[in-house]
């Protein structure tokens, strides 16, 4: 709720709708891919589905944009060498596709619980928006 970020969850599975939360934008009950595409420029991104064929359904749109400064995935090193092999085969770029944040977490941990993750992702997270604020802060060298 305090940070200076818009949460938007985007599931169609009703049964996994968040509760009331002041912090959350908003529930999206709309297909991921279109919600991906349709992000406003600027938006991070992060990808944590039931299904890995979602995912990367997902990661392709999102990779394809310009401008999202994050996109990130949930897994393993093994799932983003899978994933790299088909965006290469569905022509995506090998600077699109280093755009891909996968595994997520600066840390490594043995603790794969999804508390453990959650902390991981939104301290990634934090880093990433105070390094944003930090270099849009300095001021311009001619």
């Amino acid at each position: 709720g305090p940070l200076d970020c818009r949460l938007d969850w985007v599931d169609g599975r009703e049964d996994l709708a968040p509760i009331d939360d002041p912090g959350l934008g908003g529930w999206r009950d709309i297909d991921p891919v279109v919600a991906a595409e349709a992000a406003p420029a600027g938006t991070h991104l992060v990808v944590m589905t039931h299904d890995h064929a979602l995912d990367y359904d997902i990661i392709a749109a999102a990779l394809r944009r310009a401008d999202l400064p994050f996109v990130g995935l949930i897994g393993s090193m093994t799932k983003r060498r899978r994933f790299e092999q088909r965006l290469r085969a569905d022509g995506l770029t090998p600077a699109q596709i280093d755009g891909l944040q996968c595994p997520l977490g600066q840390v490594r941990t043995r603790d794969k619980s999804p508390a453990a993750i959650a902390i991981l992702v939104a301290a990634q997270l934090l880093a990433v928006w105070d390094q944003a604020r930090a270099a849009s802060a300095q001021p311009c060298r001619g």
